[in-house]
């Protein structure tokens, strides 16, 4: 609320009131702080449910978080190759899945898999790749499946949070119907739309500073500057295929 003063023709003759209306910025702020240190660290929601909302030039984020399987081809040696891109959380991946991917890739057409970590436990989908996945694959299925890794967010995490509170505060906004209701959703909305741009850019600093890891093999993806998915895939899938 604010004192507002009508001045009057004599200072003695001014008139005080109380406008009752709500400081709508400061109002969100309290909520989104509030809502920021409900948020752990190891909170998958900061990837899940933030991954569609990143707007980027560089990487189809929206699309990997709608499909989260995409069918995409390649040139190599006068042909084109096919393959599956998938989004997965790597530590969560059984062997016996990609024991099974591996088989399949023998069956059918597609002539690669391409495995998409995330940025949540980054560290529990190195281990297991490195310890699980990619010893029985060298042996048994070597070139076969290639899995990028991106790196940390950990620098952006308080930003994160914030933009995840943004996102839960207007979902839970939609069925207010009120003046004051209105214009909250306006003001979270008017949120989230500036910072999708922001969004995509963590997302593809980390992807861009992140590891690609096959059989034996790792590349830093820093060196190659930002690329697009179909400059990725020209890129690194040719020497998964030689």
């Amino acid at each position: 609320s604010y004192l507002v003063v009508t001045p009057g023709k004599d200072p003695l003759d001014d008139q005080f009131s109380i406008d009752l209306r709500i400081d709508l910025s400061g109002m969100i702020r309290r909520k989104i702080r509030q809502g920021v240190t409900e948020i752990f660290s190891d909170d998958r929601r900061l990837f899940d449910r933030l991954l569609p909302m990143a707007d980027s030039p560089h990487l189809p984020f929206a699309g990997w978080a709608e499909q989260r399987q995409q069918r995409v081809s390649v040139s190599w040696e006068s042909t084109r190759r096919s393959g599956i891109i998938l989004l997965r959380q790597i530590d969560e991946i059984p062997l016996a899945e990609v024991e099974g991917l591996a088989q399949e890739w023998k069956r059918i057409e597609e002539d690669f898999f391409f495995i998409v970590g995330t940025t949540h436990g980054i560290e529990r989908q190195y281990n297991h790749l490195r310890q699980a996945l990619l010893p029985m694959l060298k042996e048994k299925y070597p070139g076969t499946i290639l899995f990028w890794v991106p790196g940390s967010v950990e620098e952006e995490e308080e930003w994160l949070k914030e933009f995840l509170v943004v996102v839960l505060l207007l979902e839970r906004s939609r069925e207010e119907s009120s003046g004051a209701g209105q214009r909250v959703k306006e003001y979270l909305q008017n949120l989230l739309n500036s910072g999708r741009k922001k969004l995509g850019e963590i997302l593809t600093h980390a992807y861009f500073h992140g590891l690609l890891l096959w059989d034996d093999k790792q590349v830093e993806v820093s060196s190659y500057g930002f690329l697009t998915q179909e400059m990725f895939l020209k890129e690194f899938i040719p020497p998964l295929l030689s």
